[in-house]
């Protein structure tokens, strides 16, 4: 009966994001014996017919495309413009051994030039380690506090960033957002913070988006405050809270097709992170850029009851899809179920 009920919520909505593909980078070059099966055991086309030799860059990125569509982690061009993959690439590329006759970033006739896919499963896609993300930018909260501002922004640089201060309503909602994604990966928010989010004046703590409190003449910045269930801002001094540093989030466009199997509905269970997001298209992208996300979850209308509503919708990213595990499968208001498209 619960199959039936959750069947009913299944409608034909679909989308595709056609930005080009992740970051990949190369592994070398490799012999191909000819003895079968290959090393790189699936042609997925030959593009020789129709390639530019005057560009054969495009023609590795269309057959990353390609290969990225299906999954594949290690693809590779041989002849010119073969271009080669599988799902055990990966593991017998190498099989007959390394080359030196590869031209420009392509294989001759008897090799491969090999490349593979930066792997996000265990990274936070685009920072460095220990970083977290927020739309195109990497957050870091400092490991300790800092007796000035000069140290901080010193500690930031070290770390190949810089100091945040959030001066505006448009830099406040980027950093509720970084702070939602901050709760969502802490022990369930339980867990007690303390960051300082700009200096403290007059016109710009009156208009802050967060719930406000305690303001005084003695105070010289703004801190947000994680209480038990809630961020909340608050005057505070340089030394008193940790500090957050900013970076540039170093990832490439991606391409990828989404299907919507469910309304109303949610798979549990298997989440890599929770973050806000603008839109469904943001959600997917960040979904294709873990490689072992392969669904996920949006709040399409504002849940009631949630924090930080007016800063965008939950996005909640899986690797793992329904048809696996249907138990973990349930109804939840407000919410649409996505798939990847495996080609």
């Amino acid at each position: 009966m619960f199959l039936l009920i959750l069947r009913i919520f299944v409608v034909s909505e679909a989308f595709t994001l056609l930005q080009g593909v992740p970051i990949f980078e190369p592994v070398g070059c490799y012999l191909d014996s000819g003895t079968s099966p290959r090393p790189m055991p699936l042609l997925l086309k030959d593009f020789r017919p129709e390639m530019n030799w005057n560009n054969i860059e495009a023609v590795i990125k269309q057959c990353a495309s390609l290969a990225y569509n299906r999954s594949f982690s290690y693809f590779g061009l041989r002849y010119y413009g073969q271009c080669w993959s599988g799902a055990t690439a990966d593991q017998t590329y190498s099989r007959d051994g390394p080359d030196k006759r590869c031209v420009r970033g392509v294989g001759l006739e008897s090799t491969y030039f090999v490349y593979k896919f930066y792997d996000y499963s265990h990274q936070v896609p685009g920072c460095n380690m220990v970083w977290k993300a927020q739309d195109n930018f990497c957050f870091l909260v400092s490991a300790n506090y800092s007796s000035t501002e000069n140290k901080m922004k010193e500690y930031c640089q070290k770390s190949e960033g810089d100091l945040y201060y959030a001066t505006n309503k448009s830099a406040f909602r980027l950093l509720e957002q970084f702070l939602y994604t901050i709760v969502s990966s802490a022990n369930g928010g339980k867990s007690s913070q303390c960051i300082v989010v700009g200096l403290l004046n007059a016109s710009s703590f009156s208009n802050l988006p967060l719930t406000q409190q305690n303001k005084s003449n003695s105070m010289t910045h703004i801190c947000a405050t994680r209480l038990p269930s809630q961020w909340k801002l608050q005057g505070c001094l340089v030394n008193s809270c940790h500090h957050l540093c900013i970076a540039p989030r170093d990832i490439s466009p991606v391409s990828g097709t989404f299907i919507q199997h469910a309304t109303d509905a949610a798979f549990t269970g298997h989440m890599i992170t929770s973050l806000l997001v603008d839109d469904v298209t943001v959600c997917a992208r960040e979904c294709l850029l873990y490689r072992n996300c392969v669904s996920f979850n949006f709040e399409y209308l504002p849940t009631g009851g949630r924090e930080l509503m007016s800063s965008g919708r939950v996005c909640e990213l899986n690797d793992e899809i329904r048809d696996n595990c249907w138990a973990k499968f349930h109804r939840r208001n407000n919410y649409k179920y996505y798939e990847r498209l495996q080609l």
